[in-house]
């Protein structure tokens, strides 16, 4: 038993270590229905938030019953986000947010006004697809190193998201900050 669990902490550290230093762009962690898989998801994610305040989280659940819903993990993240700006806005009295000009960071014109505009372009398909996930993204991708997107149950997401997400990784590739997408399934 003791092995099984030293053989755990070694893949989350192992994992944990790849994303720090940008080793991969995708992370797959396959198992058996009980093997752990969640466990070393939420493991990683908490060893992240720890020790890399650089580093932005964002979670994604497959939902067996959902597949036929187009965009529904993006949605549900969305939707869970603004519940949460909600509920602390009660608790605190907002304080207006100024973002920095994402020009220097992203220098594709075509994204720029996809971002302001909401201006669906041919080369940038893929971020037109679902533009407030995208801007999300691009929002979090101007304040932070990296962006790390948590996919568990990746095996229940639709098409439509499957397609989404792996179509981001070559947008954001060549950028000084990069998306890792970290996949149990």
């Amino acid at each position: 038993m003791d092995s099984f669990l030293a053989k755990r902490k070694s893949i989350i550290k192992n994992i944990v270590n790849d994303i720090i230093s940008s080793k991969y762009q995708t992370i797959n962690v396959i198992g058996a229905p009980g093997t752990g898989r969640t466990y070393i998801i939420n493991e990683c994610i908490a060893s992240l938030n720890a020790n890399k305040k650089d580093i932005t989280i964002v979670q994604l659940y497959g939902d067996a019953g959902k597949q036929g819903v187009p965009f529904y993990p993006l949605d549900a993240y969305l939707a869970k986000k603004q519940r949460w700006r909600k509920g602390i806005s009660k608790i605190f009295e907002p304080i207006p947010y100024i973002g920095p000009l994402l020009g220097h960071i992203i220098d594709s014109e075509d994204v720029r006004r996809l971002l302001v505009n909401e201006d669906i372009t041919r080369r940038n398909e893929n971020l037109s697809k679902h533009i407030s996930f995208s801007k999300e993204l691009l929002m979090l991708n101007s304040r932070q190193k990296k962006i790390v997107i948590t996919c568990d149950d990746f095996q229940y997401l639709d098409i439509q998201t499957i397609n989404y997400l792996q179509g981001l990784l070559p947008l954001f590739y060549e950028n000084e900050k990069t998306i890792t997408i970290l996949a149990s399934y």
